[in-house]
């Protein structure tokens, strides 16, 4: 009985281990400070592109968290 009671315990902690995420949560995530120089020297048409992709890597990465 004692051993049937430790199997169980054994494969019941296994198994919450192996759905546990090593994801990261979103409070977890850290700012990272950007220089503005490069941007004040863009036309307003590569700010605009540059901002769409910001915008897709940050969807990229959120999907990811």
């Amino acid at each position: 009985m004692i051993m049937l009671t430790r199997i169980i315990l054994v494969t019941f902690i296994f198994s919450n281990l192996a759905s546990c995420s090593t994801a990261q949560k979103a409070t977890e995530v850290q700012a990272v400070r950007i220089p503005v120089a490069p941007y004040l020297k863009m036309s307003c048409k590569e700010l605009a592109t540059e901002q769409s992709n910001l915008v897709r890597e940050a969807e990229s990465a959120g999907a990811i968290v």
